[in-house]
């Protein structure tokens, strides 16, 4: 059964959306040598999640490794490394040309190509291990986003979106046990699955053709900003506070988010009318 008109159309909103997103976080990468070692044999107790992420690979050699969403190729060089036949894809032809780079700057070989989580390519069976980061992410906006933001619209998909992420924040932030923090951490996923595009599309269309770019440009740069800043904050808090500290601070921080993307709508429409 075919999805309906506005379903595909709002999918292909979507995608370009996500080109243009992804096409501003290339123009900001400067190509240096991925630090190979730490991924080849990485230790189960390694506080780095790429790191741990490997470590959960496990042996790959002369395996079919399907990395989806690739971004600029910093973990095909370690995959190809670790013996490794990789096929990548992203949806950006800005990442997947830096992805290329990185594989002839480091004299490898690896089928690396356009393309989206909704539609791979790959035929079935043609893998052996699917590699891919935050997948609860990609997982939300190559499926569920494109089912509820036609029905919920951005804004209450949005507000959704960060209800869940804070729940998580303090799950984890209060979690004792194992179970209960993965718990947290998939809500936080779910959230920021569901945000980014929400977000995207929220600050597209309350831009007007002129000021579009200028508008996603200064949306990218306070991402990048909070990417650079956070880490550092998150640190002092868990060292000077406490553990939980870094998670209820976001928290608290992420919360109010939820009113002013609600309260902007209001005054758009007051504005409109």
């Amino acid at each position: 059964m075919e999805p309906p008109l506005s379903i595909k159309t709002d999918h292909s909103a979507r995608i370009q959306l996500e080109v243009e997103r992804s096409a501003a976080e290339a123009s900001k990468i400067v190509l240096r040598p991925v630090e190979v070692d730490r991924y080849l044999d990485p230790p189960k107790d390694t506080p780095f999640p790429l790191e741990y992420a490997f470590y959960l690979l496990g042996d790959v050699r002369g395996k079919t490794v399907f990395d989806m969403g690739c971004g600029s190729g910093e973990t095909i060089i370690p995959l190809v490394r670790r013996g490794a036949q990789v096929n990548g894809i992203d949806i950006s032809p800005e990442l997947i040309a830096f992805a290329q780079r990185r594989l002839k700057a480091a004299d490898l070989s690896a089928n690396v190509r356009v393309g989206s989580a909704y539609e791979t390519g790959m035929p079935d069976g043609s893998v052996d291990v699917v590699f891919c980061m935050a997948l609860i992410p990609v997982a939300m906006q190559g499926g569920l986003v494109r089912v509820l933001a036609p029905r919920l619209g951005e804004v209450r998909l949005a507000i959704t979106a960060i209800l869940s992420y804070v729940l998580g924040l303090v799950i984890v932030g209060y979690s004792s046990h194992l179970p209960l923090a993965l718990a947290g951490l998939a809500f936080c996923g779910v959230g920021s699955g569901l945000f980014n595009p929400s977000a995207s599309a929220l600050a597209s269309k309350q831009a007007t053709s002129r000021d579009r770019g200028a508008v996603m440009g200064t949306y990218q740069s306070g991402q990048s900003l909070a990417r650079a800043l956070i880490p550092f904050a998150s640190g002092a808090l868990y060292s000077g506070v406490g553990p939980s500290a870094p998670f209820l601070a976001g928290a608290c921080l992420t919360l109010p988010a939820a009113w002013l993307i609600w309260n902007s709508q209001r005054a758009a429409r007051t504005i409109a009318s």
